[in-house]
């Protein structure tokens, strides 16, 4: 005599064969059978269990710690010159004594640097036109995570307009857009050569006080001061106003389509004005071409 089991625990049949081809006894009586239900609806509920557990490891949650190192920057083309932030503060770290590694891998002759490389938020200038690759390494807990992001440096306008009352270079890589009257009071203004400075019609950059330009340009480049428009009287002009310093400099340079009107009423329109009532002005003006004024190319006032 043999038993056999088919289909599933729910859905038990048994069966019993003599040799002799009785018909198939009924075993339905048979402790096993009354049972097996029972037991394989709890068999069921384990592997379910199991199964469930095995494959959701967060149904009791998880103690280990999580890193994720997270740059923002807010521009990424960045005109040369120009302050970028770098921001480690989204970044996600659990556990105690969190450091930041902050590293900048620079184009071939460039001197920038990283502000301060182990703080959360810091920044770079760069002072060359090319990609600058800037890596933030996050530290918590013994792990480690790290992320890169690429400034594409140069190559876009800068609008500049105001006061000047620090050292502030022009990089050659940009090309300037004077969108305001620019007044030089206080500090350098450095030109680098083969920079290109537009101005908006009706504005001008004026030298006084303390204020010195330092627009030290070569023969092969020439420092380009012009309107935005190539049309006489454009723009209103430089104008040394109070300004005697003897470091003002415009060597090899071109300053065009200026003269659109007078800087005071003891002056009169110009490319290029020096000194008026009451206020000197100096500068060392060589190898230069002034040209297409509204006015005067080159008018100076004598006290």
């Amino acid at each position: 005599m043999r038993s056999k089991l088919e289909g599933s625990c729910s859905n038990l049949k048994s069966t019993c064969h003599s040799k002799t081809g009785q018909k198939p006894a009924d075993l339905s009586g048979l402790k096993i059978f009354t049972k097996a239900p029972a037991f394989c609806t709890i068999l069921s509920f384990l592997i379910l269990a199991l199964v469930t557990i095995s494959c959701d490891n967060d149904l009791f949650g998880s103690d280990d710690p999580v890193i994720e190192a997270i740059i923002t920057v807010e521009d990424i083309n960045p005109p040369v010159g120009v302050p970028v932030e770098l921001d480690g503060s989204q970044s996600v770290h659990e556990g105690d004594e969190t450091t930041f590694s902050w590293n900048l891998n620079a184009p071939e002759g460039s001197s920038s640097a990283i502000e301060d490389p182990s703080a959360e938020i810091t920044s770079f200038v760069p002072d060359m036109e090319g990609d600058f690759l800037v890596t933030l390494t996050l530290t918590s807990s013994g792990l480690e995570d790290s992320q890169t992001v690429t400034i594409a440096a140069g190559g876009s306008d800068v609008e500049v307009s105001g006061s000047i009352n620090e050292d502030v270079i022009l990089y050659s890589e940009n090309r300037y857009l004077v969108t305001g009257d620019i007044v030089i009071s206080n500090g350098t203004l450095t030109i680098q050569p083969g920079t290109e400075i537009r101005f908006n019609q009706g504005t001008h950059m004026r030298i006084s006080s303390n204020g010195i330009i330092d627009a030290d340009g070569t023969e092969e480049d020439q420092i380009l001061f012009t309107g935005t428009n190539e049309s006489r009287g454009w723009w209103n002009g430089i104008h040394f106003q109070g300004s005697t310093h003897p470091n003002n400099l415009l060597n090899n340079v071109i300053i065009e389509y200026g003269g659109g009107s007078a800087h005071h009423g003891s002056v009169q329109p110009a490319n290029l004005t020096i000194g008026r009532s009451l206020h000197d002005g100096s500068v060392t003006l060589t190898n230069s071409i002034v040209r297409h004024s509204g006015g005067f190319g080159l008018f100076i006032h004598s006290n």
